[in-house]
């Protein structure tokens, strides 16, 4: 037997479900469009759950323990917060830490998007979707990452709104609450389920091209957090069971597309964007300039390996 069949809760059809035996991917056939995806996203179709709900009800079910394998925090009040939290943090071994979601409710933050994203076109309802806040207190637009399984907090990362920012010292982006950043993928929790129905993953490196791709349609982009793929990056982006493009900066070398893809040469099939007739600025990612462009540059995308 090389799947299993079955029907869907309520409905007569015994073959409405199938997943591979090998692999677990399956697809749901219905009257519309069906919906494919691995087993874990077979099952989000089904109950209407989150992932980490989705994973736990797998692991009820198979009568297996569900654990995390992070360490909750708890907020305690410092004094000297204000200060501290605008240092650099150096990590001696690469652990996640779980942050209280009472962080996220400092008298300092506005859930509401700055109005440079909904220039650049990144809808409301998007960055109330991936819980963007804006920082009065530092001028900064806050990303809150949460972990790519379990979609609890890590960390959070601000980007200047300050016009000139490096004539005057300022950093671009700043770790409000930094965490080890190689050790998971901004967007991925929320797009997971596109992921798995699109069939692909699109990496991109800054936070802001999961919400730009999401507010024109597509749901399946992540971000790296910068322009390094590290270990763990490659172990999670495998996990997914998808195809993997890289959607790097224009200002970024063509050779670390191609070296990132490599990394992947007979597990996954890879591809990355090219910008051949320079249709995106000096330093824009390929979502940058809107929906029209990306989908020219997906279309002509070049395969490694």
């Amino acid at each position: 037997m090389k799947e299993f069949r079955a029907a869907l809760p309520g409905k007569n059809s015994k073959t409405a479900i199938s997943i591979k035996k090998k692999s677990l991917s399956g697809r749901i056939y219905t009257s519309g469009d069906s919906v494919s995806g691995d087993i874990i996203s077979i099952v989000m179709e089904i109950t209407g759950l989150k992932f980490k709900d989705a994973l736990k009800t797998i692991h009820d079910i198979l009568g297996l323990k569900f654990t995390l394998t992070m360490t909750p925090q708890k907020k305690s009040y410092d004094p000297l917060e204000i200060f501290k939290r605008f240092k650099s943090r150096k990590y001696e071994n690469e652990q996640l830490i779980v942050l209280d979601e009472s962080v996220l409710d400092d008298c300092n933050y506005l859930k509401l998007p700055h109005i440079s994203l909904i220039r650049e076109g990144i809808v409301p309802s998007v960055a109330r979707d991936f819980g963007v806040l804006y920082d009065m207190f530092s001028n900064r637009i806050l990303f809150p990452h949460r972990h790519w399984s379990t979609g609890e907090l890590l960390g959070i990362f601000g980007r200047t709104t300050v016009e000139n920012y490096d004539l005057l010292g300022i950093p671009k982006y700043l770790g409000i609450i930094p965490y080890p950043k190689s050790m998971n993928l901004y967007g991925l929790y929320e797009n997971y389920k596109g992921i798995q129905d699109s069939g692909f993953v699109v990496v991109f490196e800054s936070e802001k091209s999961p919400l730009k791709g999401k507010s024109v349609g597509c749901n399946n982009f992540v971000a790296l957090g910068g322009h390094e793929l590290q270990e763990e990056h490659v172990k999670i982006l495998i996990s997914l069971g998808v195809d993997i493009i890289f959607a790097l900066d224009k200002d970024l070398n063509e050779d670390i597309s191609i070296a990132m893809c490599k990394r992947f040469s007979g597990v996954r099939d890879t591809y990355y964007l090219h910008d051949k007739y320079d249709v995106l600025g000096e330093k824009d990612s390929p979502i940058d300039k809107g929906i029209k462009i990306y989908n020219y540059l997906l279309k002509y995308k070049k395969k490694v390996g």
